[in-house]
């Protein structure tokens, strides 16, 4: 069979599982991939917080054997998956094969990232408001960073967790103040508060940086950290990193929120910008209720001007362009004496490829 997706995907990556096991347990075809210089992914069995590939064919068992009914197609399980929003807005899902007990052999994803996460975003802070980003592996060490503004005292900005079992973290605004909470392992969960006022009105850049049983919770220059007593190091992540908000649907099932207390928090009114995990602005995979800057309208900024958010206005820097004023349709004096004025057009064009045709081996 490897030899024939081989053929029908050429040098596009594909993802293949063997006789219901992980293509590094299948040692029939060792040789094979070893000609053809496929990569072999070598985790250890059962270890979902290193083997992000037998993790997603782990979590999307999980999932759908929890429904009431199975899907029995393709648009079924499309469905399915954009019902319990694992992967977001999902363009295409092609099944090749599949086992007894519907375990998938070769699920074919292709996500729309049609937003910026690095834009302005604006949060209304209305009931049933929430962003949903990737899953943040904040297991052992790392971090995320963004700008913030607002003047409400209370709102839930930023929570993740392993999906009702024991580890989670939470940053909500607490009178004002950013107050991050977390736990692993089941431990008691513990908590640091910041001494600046946030709700001001005025911009305030944030850091959350992970360090196994330490999170340090950075606001502007105050410097904040806090230590887990738990007999587990790293944190499990499952769910996705949710931004000003979770989804309606995890507040009406308690079992899938690690932490009761955070369905009754408000969601978060004020603006966002500049989010970073790992400093690269992760995908937007889907949202309710929040609004990006007035960057998106085609109308604000010509001939290549870059627009910026500024005192929630947007703003074209014309400085590259050779024209001027608001929105950089002025010609510039010395291209006028030149002769050298241009029009450039911008034009986005969403490139999409029709799937291969299903096949059976």
């Amino acid at each position: 069979m490897l030899p024939t997706l081989w053929e029908q995907f050429g040098d596009d990556p594909f993802l293949f599982q063997h006789d219901c096991t992980p293509v590094h347990k299948a040692s029939s075809i060792k040789t094979w991939m070893s000609e053809f210089g496929v990569e072999e992914l070598d985790w250890s069995a059962q270890s979902p917080d290193l083997n992000p590939i037998e993790h997603l064919w782990d979590e999307l068992e999980r999932r759908l054997r929890a429904r009431p009914s199975r899907p029995t197609s393709v648009p079924d399980l499309t469905n399915a998956l954009l019902e319990e929003r694992y992967l977001g807005t999902i363009s295409f899902i092609m099944v090749l094969r599949s086992c007894p007990g519907a375990r998938l052999l070769w699920v074919g994803l292709l996500l729309c990232t049609l937003v910026d996460a690095s834009a302005s975003l604006k949060f209304s802070g209305a009931e049933g408001q929430w962003m949903a980003f990737p899953m943040w592996n904040a297991c052992c060490e790392s971090e995320m960073s963004f700008n913030m503004k607002t003047k409400s005292s209370h709102g839930l900005l930023v929570y993740f967790d392993d999906e009702g079992f024991c580890d989670f973290l939470e940053l909500l605004m607490n009178n004002g103040k950013l107050n991050l909470r977390f736990s692993i392992f089941c431990a008691e969960p513990v908590a640091v508060l910041s001494d600046m006022q946030v709700n001001d009105s005025q911009w305030h850049a944030v850091t959350v940086r992970r360090n196994f049983q330490n999170t340090t919770l950075i606001v502007d220059n105050e410097v904040k950290w806090v230590e887990v007593k738990s007999k587990r190091r790293d944190m499990t992540v499952f769910s996705h990193l949710f931004l000003g908000g979770i989804p309606p649907e995890l507040r009406s099932v308690a079992l899938r929120l690690t932490s009761n207390a955070v369905k009754d928090q408000v969601p978060f009114e004020g603006w966002i910008t500049d989010l970073k995990v790992n400093d690269s602005a992760p995908v937007i995979l889907n949202s309710a209720g929040v609004d990006s800057d007035a960057c998106d309208d085609d109308n604000v900024c010509f001939n290549g001007g870059v627009c910026s958010v500024i005192d929630n206005e947007p703003t074209c820097n014309c400085s590259e362009t050779g024209f001027q004023g608001k929105d950089c349709t002025e010609v510039h004096f010395h291209n006028l004496m030149s002769c050298n004025a241009y029009d450039v057009e911008n034009i986005s064009r969403l490139a999409s490829r029709a799937p291969p045709p299903a096949f059976t081996a």
